[in-house]
């Protein structure tokens, strides 16, 4: 399930309306709604915002339900139209026309994670699965 489904099962199964979701978040419903169709990946400042006015944490909207009938995510997709576990393991740092910039440490953290989430054995990955989930439970929500 990509983000922008599960913002959109979120707000659903709460029986919001982009509208709703947009108002408390401080968000056009246009923007949601591109948001929830896939057409734009939020930044993590939308996603805190969209969290709070769902009225769960971050972890929550990156958790894939054990309902999902299509299990595994699709590769999120670059603004140059790549994916983006590629461009990582490629090494590629800034795409064209991507205006988020990873610095050397940062690219070296997601090159990390990504290995260990394709070839840590199943102990690693819920390992890395509670400690992500920790430091995003820690992590200050900005408004």
């Amino acid at each position: 399930m990509s983000l922008a489904e599960a913002v959109r099962r979120i707000r659903i199964a709460q029986g919001r309306t982009q509208a709703q979701i947009g108002k408390r978040a401080g968000l056009a419903t246009s923007y949601v709604s591109r948001i929830e169709n896939g057409r734009i990946q939020p930044t993590t400042t939308t996603l805190n915002k969209l969290a709070a006015a769902l009225g769960v944490s971050l972890s929550e909207i990156f958790a894939i339900p054990s309902s999902d009938p299509e299990p595994g995510h699709r590769c999120p997709v670059s603004s140059s139209g790549q994916c983006i576990g590629g461009l990582i393991r490629e090494g590629v740092q800034d795409p064209p026309n991507q205006s988020i910039h990873y610095n050397e440490e940062e690219l070296h953290l997601l090159r990390m994670a990504d290995f260990l989430i394709h070839n840590g054995d199943p102990g690693v990955r819920k390992a890395l699965k509670t400690m992500l989930d920790t430091l995003m439970a820690q992590t200050p929500q900005k408004s």
